[in-house]
């Protein structure tokens, strides 16, 4: 039975990632869309303000639309780039640490010597 489970929640694992996937390509396109009604609306505007007054007509009022706001990208990392980061980061205060060690024995055993 655990290969069975464990069968199940590989299959069930690929279908969450692939649904998240397309739900962020559909916001994506949403957002896109949003921008594009808000540009055609201005277009559509002008145009019919320039034959309005063309006839001779007062022009329409502007109308206070906000533009659309921009969408925060979310990026998720692979597996590996995850991994690399960590990696990155231990060696950072690997580094850090061994930096801080170099500096309390140069003063514990040479105090005259001043490293920067």
């Amino acid at each position: 039975m655990t290969w069975l489970r464990q069968l199940w929640q590989r299959i069930s694992g690929i279908r969450l990632a692939l649904v998240e996937s397309e739900n962020r390509l559909l916001i994506e396109t949403n957002a896109a869309l949003e921008e594009e009604n808000y540009r055609l609306r201005g277009e559509v505007r002008a145009l019919t303000n320039s034959l309005l007054s063309g006839a001779g007509v007062t022009p329409l009022p502007p109308v206070n639309e906000e533009p659309p706001k921009p969408i925060q990208r979310i990026r998720h990392l692979t597996v590996h780039q995850e991994r690399r980061l960590n990696e990155l980061k231990a060696a950072r205060i690997a580094v850090s640490e061994a930096k801080e060690l170099r500096k309390r024995f140069e003063e514990k055993y040479h105090p005259a010597v001043r490293s920067n």
